[in-house]
């Protein structure tokens, strides 16, 4: 990338954000004191960070490792495979998550008290999302998971998506894994699949017309809102909908 050098484990600026790049060690800053070496993080410094993204080659992010944090964004490189109980509980302006493509398992109040948190995709591998995962995300509406995730007690207790359900009362979450399942949602499944194909979105568009993206399924989330928070795609609605705009038009796009 033009003999730019990569960002090693710290504090760094990346796009003008505060950015802990973490390599599965105790949270550490680069000290610019030779004999110092590597020191920890202080309360303040913690509070300064916006973005961490985790490095290729951590396994497992260790319970309560960001314990409440203030971070914003949490970029997971594909090795990750664990997270464990309280890793991201109470931070509380957490509004972006990309989880690893090859996570198992989602730890007991993981992500609980993420009170800015609207979305979560959890990849085809996850095996098990544990109790209270998610509990108090008071944003939280979306949450897209595999139909063989094992989903455990009260995950998504306090939450918009709770709030939304179409059922009276829930003894367990698994009506989640419906609610896309009507043909109606063709268009919100390929928004939010881990491999979204913008040829199959464009055809489902062509079929049922430029009004598809804002159809609401049954907790009032449109198609075009689960492709804008899909954190596996740069597809975007407005480069599908000019392209539908100028076919009709007989243009020729490329």
């Amino acid at each position: 990338m033009g003999g730019r050098k990569a960002l090693g484990p710290g504090i760094h600026n990346f796009k003008r954000k505060v950015t802990l790049i973490y390599n599965g060690k105790k949270c550490w800053k680069s000290s610019q004191d030779k004999n110092t070496g590597k020191i920890l993080l202080n309360n303040v410094e913690r509070d300064t960070i916006e973005v961490i993204i985790i490095l290729p080659g951590v396994y497992t992010i260790r319970g309560s490792r960001f314990h409440g944090f203030n971070v914003k964004t949490v970029i997971m490189a594909d090795t990750v495979r664990r997270v464990e109980k309280y890793a991201f509980y109470s931070c509380n302006n957490l509004e972006f998550v990309r989880l690893s493509r090859n996570l198992v398992y989602i730890g007991y109040k993981a992500f609980g008290y993420c009170e800015s948190l609207p979305s979560i995709f959890i990849p085809p591998s996850c095996r098990e999302v544990d109790d209270y995962a998610f509990q108090d995300c008071k944003k939280l509406i979306i949450f897209n998971v595999p139909r063989q995730t094992q989903l455990g007690r009260n995950m998504i207790m306090h939450t918009a998506l709770e709030r939304a359900s179409p059922f009276s009362y829930q003894p367990s979450s698994q009506w989640i894994k419906n609610v896309n399942m009507d043909n109606n949602y063709a268009l919100h499944r390929e928004c939010a699949s881990m491999n979204p194909s913008e040829e199959v979105i464009y055809a489902i568009l062509k079929e049922r017309g430029q009004k598809s993206f804002q159809l609401k399924n049954k907790v009032g989330v449109a198609a075009s809102r689960y492709l804008c928070e899909n954190p596996y795609t740069d597809i975007t609605e407005q480069k599908l909908i000019k392209r539908y705009v100028l076919e009709l038009m007989g243009e020729i796009v490329n």
